[in-house]
């Protein structure tokens, strides 16, 4: 729900820019405002998300090369797909 407004003072060019823009896309230039707002709001939650990559990945476990996981029987995990997909049918 939009409940918040702003005013803000761009330029003539700006603002014709916009008009042109917005017609192009069929859409408002309030819309198209709050589409590039979005954008640039994303761009901080990518940050964010790759941030928290970067520290999850200087975790350091102890786990078996992928060569041994490969080797270990998994039979258990198709044996409960098998009655997960059984179930369904």
């Amino acid at each position: 729900m939009l409940t918040k407004r702003l005013d803000i003072m761009i330029s003539p060019e700006m603002a014709s820019s916009l008009e042109e823009k917005a017609k192009l896309q069929k859409m408002t230039i309030g819309a198209l405002v709050r589409e590039g707002v979005k954008k640039i709001i994303g761009d901080v939650e990518i940050k964010k998300r790759i941030s928290a990559v970067e520290e999850l990945s200087k975790i350091k476990m102890n786990l078996p090369s992928w060569k041994k996981l490969k080797k270990q029987d998994h039979r258990g995990i198709s044996d409960a797909l098998e009655t997960i997909t059984e179930g369904k049918k």
